[in-house]
């Protein structure tokens, strides 16, 4: 990482911490430090800065908080990869959705594609006896890793259904286009439920991340118009690539 005199006015009224923030930010936005870099040890970059190290601990706060800098413990701070927002929590919408809306690349990589028993709690999550459909993939951009998804779906009643359902290259086409447009599904709505993890080896080992790694862990059952559960998915979200958020409205309490 190539680091330059940062040019603080110490006379200002602006505080140095902040300055360096500034400054720091701008490194970022024009290339200069390059996304997913880690940054110096802080005596180090301190002294390239000539600036102090509760001065540079103070900025590089900052910036952790806008989400500019994440700090991985035992490995040190790096500079946060691009982050796509996504309404996840509002809208039935996919991830694959949210990024071809916004005009992001992205890339799936397939993990599975079979046919298996039902394990005990997608069975009982989506209503059925016998096998089921899985399915895992990978989606992320030219930075790296952004989430890993698995899905378990209902299997069609007609053999020319299922060989829709099995066969898709999941690669090109997205699980729900295929409920939708390939098997006239009408997906109506679902319920999720987020909570936090840690990655596990597994995880960590797919996602290319630390072991322990925070993740967001997201679970889902969709339903038809009828009401009927149809797929259930779960869904592993790096919060450095990927941020949740919602537009909420209060509701007057009654008198």
């Amino acid at each position: 990482m190539h680091t330059e005199s940062p040019g603080l006015d110490r006379n200002a009224p602006t505080p140095i911490f902040r300055q360096l923030a500034t400054w720091m930010r701008e490194q970022v936005s024009t290339g200069a430090w390059r996304r997913g870099d880690q940054l110096p040890m802080e005596i180090t970059l301190a002294e390239q800065l000539n600036v102090a190290r509760g001065t540079l601990r103070k900025a590089v706060d900052q910036l952790i908080d806008e989400g500019l800098l994440v700090r991985v413990r035992g490995r040190g701070t790096f500079i946060a990869h691009d982050i796509v927002r996504s309404p996840l929590t509002s809208s039935l919408t996919t991830l694959a959705e949210e990024l071809e809306q916004r005009g992001i690349d992205y890339t799936t990589r397939v993990l599975a594609q079979e046919v298996i028993p039902a394990p005990p709690p997608i069975a009982a999550a989506l209503g059925v006896d016998g096998s089921i459909f899985h399915l895992r993939r990978m989606r992320g951009d030219a930075e790296g890793s952004i989430t890993l998804l698995d899905n378990w779906v209902v299997l069609p009643p007609l053999c020319a259904e299922r060989a829709i359902l099995v066969k898709q290259d999941y690669a090109e086409n997205s699980l729900f286009g295929t409920l939708e447009n390939g098997l006239g599904i009408a997906l109506s709505h679902g319920s999720r439920t987020i909570s936090a993890t840690g990655a596990d080896r597994n995880l960590a080992r797919i996602l290319g991340i630390p072991h322990g790694f925070p993740l967001i862990d997201m679970k889902q059952v969709t339903y038809d118009a009828s009401d009927r559960p149809v797929e259930t998915s779960r869904i592993w979200i790096r919060p450095d690539r990927l941020r949740i958020h919602s537009i909420v409205h209060r509701t007057p309490l009654p008198a």
